[in-house]
Formats: C-alpha cells, sequence, structure tokens
C-alpha cells in the first residue's frame, strides 16, 4: 500500500472526520512540488482549494518535471477525494537565485480552520537547487534555509492557528531549519510537528543551537531503509528507518514507501548499502575542513555549469560536453586548489576503504538498479 491506495481507502474522510495523520503530510509534501505561479500568490490574495487547482493545471496543460517523482497523478487523485478537495491552498512563493545559488520554494495547506501545513519543496531539477544541498556541508545557513525562516514568520502573521511543518527532500531540512530558527513565540507556542521526509541532516554546529535543541522532540524524520539521502550530515532526532519498495537510490521517490493504514510500516533493519554510505560519508566530511568542502563543490558545479546549463536536462541532453567542461575545470585550477581537489577525494577513497576494513560490507549491485 501507498500514498496512492491510501487515497483509495481513506479519500472518502474528510479531516474533520479523521484527523491529519503522517499519511497526510507525505501527500502535502509531494503536491508542494507543483508549479503554481498564477494560480496562487504569496500575500494570500490567490487562494484556491486543492479540486481547482488541479482544474486550473490541467486546463493549461501544466507538467512539472522533476527527477524523482511525477506529483501530478497525487494532484489528481487528492483532488477528486472528499478529504484533500477543499483543503485550500495558499502562500505560494518559488524563489531561484543562481547568483547566491539557492532555491527555495513552498506551500501552506489550510486543511481545518485551525490548523494548516507549511510545506517546503524539496530539490527540484534545477542545478543552482542540488548545489545549494551541497553548501550544507560548509555553510552554517544557505540562503534557501534563510528565506525558509522569513516564510515560515509570513504564514505565522497569517494565519493564527496551529501549524505543521513539514517537506521531503530538501524541504525537509527547510522544515526542520525553519522551525528550529523562526521567532521563539511561533517555534514554542504554534508549531505541532515538523516532519523532515527523506531530507538531508545539518552540519554538527547546528544541532548543538538552542533553537535546534528546542524542537527536537517535535521533529519526526522518516528515511527509507536504504535511501543514501535522509543520512546524510547530521541529526539529533532519532531517523525512523520505513520500508520501500524501491531499490537503493530509488527509495527516495516517496511513491515507493510503504505503508499500513495511517501509518508507514517500519524497517525490520537497515540495509547494509545504508550502514555502509553512512559510514563513509560521515568519517569523510569529519576528516575535511570547511574550506575543502567549498572548494570541492565550487569545483564541480561551476564545471557543470560553464557551458550554461540550468538543468539536470539540460546536463543530460549534452553529456559529451559536461564531461569535457570538468575536465577542462580540473585542468584550469591552479596548484593549491587542485591539491585541495585531491585531497578531498583521496580521504573519500581511504573512508571507503576503512570502512569495509571494519566489516561494513554490502552486496554487490547497482546503485540505481539491483539489491545493493
Amino acid at each position: 500500500m501507498n500514498v496512492m491506495d491510501y487515497l483509495d481507502w481513506r479519500g472518502d474522510l474528510t479531516f474533520a472526520e479523521r484527523g491529519f495523520n503522517e499519511i497526510d503530510n507525505l501527500i502535502f509534501s509531494v503536491l508542494s512540488y507543483i508549479e503554481m505561479e498564477d494560480f496562487v500568490d504569496a500575500d494570500g490574495e490567490k487562494i484556491v482549494t486543492i479540486e481547482k487547482l488541479h482544474e486550473l493545471y490541467t486546463e493549461e496543460g501544466r507538467h512539472t518535471s522533476m527527477q524523482f517523482l511525477t506529483p501530478e497523478p497525487l494532484l489528481e487523485k487528492a483532488a477528486q477525494s472528499d478529504r484533500f478537495k477543499d483543503v485550500k491552498v495558499a502562500y505560494y512563493v518559488s524563489e531561484i537565485d543562481h547568483d547566491n545559488h539557492s532555491q527555495m520554494a513552498a506551500v501552506t495547506f489550510i486543511y481545518a480552520e485551525e490548523e494548516a501545513y507549511v510545506a517546503y519543496r524539496g530539490t527540484d531539477s534545477t542545478i543552482v537547487g542540488w548545489r545549494e544541498d551541497f553548501n550544507m556541508s560548509f555553510l552554517d545557513e544557505t540562503p534557501g534555509q534563510h528565506d525558509s525562516v522569513r516564510y515560515l514568520e509570513h504564514i505565522a502573521e497569517r494565519f493564527d492557528g496551529r501549524l505543521i511543518v513539514g517537506g521531503h527532500s530538501k524541504g525537509g531540512n527547510f522544515a526542520v531549519y525553519a522551525s528550529a530558527f523562526c521567532d521563539e513565540r511561533i517555534r514554542d507556542d504554534r508549531i505541532v510537528q515538523v516532519y523532515n521526509n527523506d531530507g538531508p541532516g545539518f552540519k554538527a554546529e547546528i544541532t548543538e543551537r538552542e533553537g535546534y535543541v528546542g524542537i527536537t522532540d517535535r521533529i519526526v524524520k522518516l528515511v527509507p531503509g536504504s535511501s543514501p539521502v535522509g543520512i546524510l550530515l547530521e541529526d539529533m532526532e532519532e531517523r525512523r528507518f520505513i520500508k520501500s519498495t524501491g531499490k537503493g537510490i530509488m527509495q527516495h521517490n516517496p511513491y515507493t514507501w510503504c505503508l499500513v493504514c495511517t501509518h508507514f510500516e517500519d524497517a525490520d533493519e537497515r540495509s547494509q548499502f545504508s550502514l555502509f554510505v553512512d559510514n563513509v560519508l560521515s568519517n569523510w566530511l569529519s576528516g575535511m575542513e570547511n574550506e575543502e568542502r567549498r572548494t570541492l563543490v565550487d569545483t564541480f558545479f561551476d564545471a557543470l555549469m560553464i557551458n550554461g546549463a540550468k538543468t539536470i536536462t539540460d546536463l543530460s541532453n549534452n553529456k559529451l560536453a559536461t564531461y569535457r567542461s570538468i575536465i577542462k575545470a580540473l585542468k584550469g585550477i591552479n596548484d593549491e586548489r587542485k591539491s585541495e581537489v585531491v585531497s578531498s577525494l583521496q580521504k573519500l577513497f581511504v573512508s571507503g576503504f576503512e570502512t569495509m576494513k571494519s566489516g561494513a560490507r554490502f552486496k554487490t549491485g547497482s546503485l540505481f538498479g539491483r539489491d545493493v
């Protein structure tokens, strides 16, 4: 049973009849990937129901191109259900700043008179969106995280009720960050729950701050048993590993997550692959200074964007040019920077070798295909 099956089973019962649950959280998170400009605005002058949003979206022949999921099927089924069709969709924002490497989008779903779900979109198909994910490894605050705090405070000024905050992938990271570092009156008095649906964690310094510590007892972090995304960086909250029908990194797709009634099905154990990646990346990052991380990320993404590519699709359509750009960038950097890049990659190799020596082995197979 997955989220689509859930709507067939629970879709005839409104939120007034059966209250909010963790599956509803994931549905709102996936719906945040819908591109809603022209239909919903940031100030609340344009508010539509999910049913109306689907009608407008379909009339214009819109299609959201994502790497890991397609939100349209869920929008269609939600719009046809008694549970979701009358939910109000409000305060939509979508901001991309190529100069500052920032991508943040969010929307609020008002499903009860005194309760709303603030949903942050995960990484989209833009290269700048993916770059910001990697920037989290060395920045204390990314521009997108900063904007996520502004958005939550914006919503708290316009909606008086209780708030549940969440998101999928990077959106989950933004949900936690915004909840931790917004105005303490919002954090302490208004936020009921925070959902990080397979999103990355944070630098250790972030998890030690007062705001973060103050919200941890309300954070629910869901991670499929073999997904490498939700185990990136650190969390103070306990990760809850759940079952998925996907393989390897495809478990990041929320359509593959298994559920029983109104709850996700807990994984029997973490996969060997997940444990291996967790150990390797943790050891690798802990052995690198922030500037080393910055150099590696900047070199790689500058090379990807040198030919004007802005999306993952652009790279896919020009594989040869992308490969040549990376090689050219590596050849063109100065000796000091080149030494940092080589040193970082050597540390990754050593971390992997040491992890394998310690016994954290996994079955051979494809990260994107067979069991790993």
